[in-house]
This record gives structure tokens, C-alpha cells and sequence, in this order.
């Protein structure tokens, strides 16, 4: 009987602890399952909201563009176009700290797009934080070294932020190949003549 008994305890114990486990496992599955369709739930709710948000604020409706790209990005976190988009509404708002809070948001979702970054930069030159604009425009630069708009922008700050002529010279050069819109033409071809005679270059377009 001792015998009997020693050979059946263990047989049952791992007979409870597979069972054990086979619930473990179904059970984990169901949380998944049930995790993954909530989460395509939020990212379809964000989606709605996002584009809700985008026609409000093609129509000019600022604040509720905000609450709907606010609701977006409450819904899904990792929406980087919301946040982009909410980034792009408060700094309308003047609400700059909201608006470099939301581009710095979509630049750590999409830390190799250009895009995040040059909208730091332009948060960061209205404030007149020149320096870090700076830094903002060339991680931008650096992703897409023919983008017209952040060539303009850096070489703008430069002078803004009185930084070597050599500096300022190269862009202006790169960008005049590329550059029609007679303002910032304008603009530029004033800097090659300024920067033929002197370091100190104008800062205005």
C-alpha cells in the first residue's frame, strides 16, 4: 500500500499542474486577444478624432481641431500624425510650450523624420530660444539635407543668432539653386551680397 501510494501522488500532482498550466496558457491568450482588440479599437477611435480634428481645422474651427487632435492622441499615444497635428494647433493658439511639448511628443514616435524636428525649430525661433532652434533644424537637415523650407530656416537663425558667416553662406548657396518665391529670393540674394562685405547679415526676409 505504501508502495501504491507513492507511485500514485506524484502521477496526480502532475496530473493538477498540467491542468494548472493549460489554464495558464488559455487564459493568457484570452488576455491578449482581449488586449489586441482594444488597442485596435483606441487606434481606430484616434483615427476618427484625427481626422475629425483635420477637417475642423481646415474649416478654420481652431479649438475644436484641438479638443479632437487632444482626444486623439488620449486615445492612442503613439498617433504620431495627431500629435503633429495638435503640435501645429496650439502653436496657431500661441500656445508654444503645448505645441514644442506635442512636436517633441512626435519626434521621439518618429525620431528619423524630418518633419518633428523642423517643427521644434519653429517653435523654438518664435520664442527666440535661437540656440536650440538651431540644434532642431540641423537634426532635421540631417534627415533631409535638400529640404528647401530647413535650409532657409537654419540660414535664418544663424543670422538671427549671429553665427559664422560661413556658415550662413553655405545654405544661402544650396538654397538659391532651388529657391523661386521671389520674397525669400529676394531675402537670400541680399545675404550673398552682404556676405561679400561684411560678417554681420541681415536677419529679415
Amino acid at each position: 500500500m505504501k508502495s501504491t501510494h507513492c507511485l500514485r501522488l506524484p502521477f496526480v500532482m502532475l496530473f493538477l499542474v498540467a491542468c494548472s498550466c493549460q489554464r495558464s496558457q488559455e487564459q493568457a491568450r484570452h488576455d491578449l486577444s482581449r488586449e489586441l482588440a482594444a488597442r485596435q479599437e483606441n487606434q481606430m477611435l484616434s483615427m476618427q478624432l484625427y481626422e475629425s480634428g483635420a477637417a475642423a481645422h481646415k474649416a478654420g474651427r481652431l479649438a475644436d481641431a484641438r479638443q479632437d487632435f487632444t482626444g486623439a492622441v488620449s486615445a492612442d499615444r503613439q498617433n504620431v500624425y495627431a500629435w503633429m497635428a495638435l503640435g501645429a494647433v496650439h502653436f496657431q493658439l500661441d500656445n508654444y510650450y503645448q505645441a514644442a511639448a506635442a512636436f517633441h511628443e512626435a519626434s521621439r514616435l518618429a525620431p528619423t523624420r524630418y518633419e518633428p524636428h523642423y517643427n521644434l525649430g519653429v517653435v523654438y525661433e518664435a520664442v527666440g530660444r535661437f540656440n536650440d532652434a538651431i540644434k532642431a533644424y540641423e537634426t532635421a537637415l540631417g534627415f533631409e539635407p535638400d529640404q528647401l523650407e530647413v535650409m532657409e530656416n537654419l540660414a535664418r537663425t544663424y543670422v538671427r543668432a549671429n553665427h559664422k558667416s560661413d556658415q550662413v553662406r553655405e545654405l544661402v548657396d544650396r538654397a538659391l539653386l532651388q529657391e523661386d518665391r521671389p520674397q525669400w529670393r529676394q531675402w537670400l540674394l541680399l545675404q550673398t551680397v552682404r556676405l561679400s562685405s561684411t560678417t554681420q547679415p541681415t536677419a529679415r526676409p
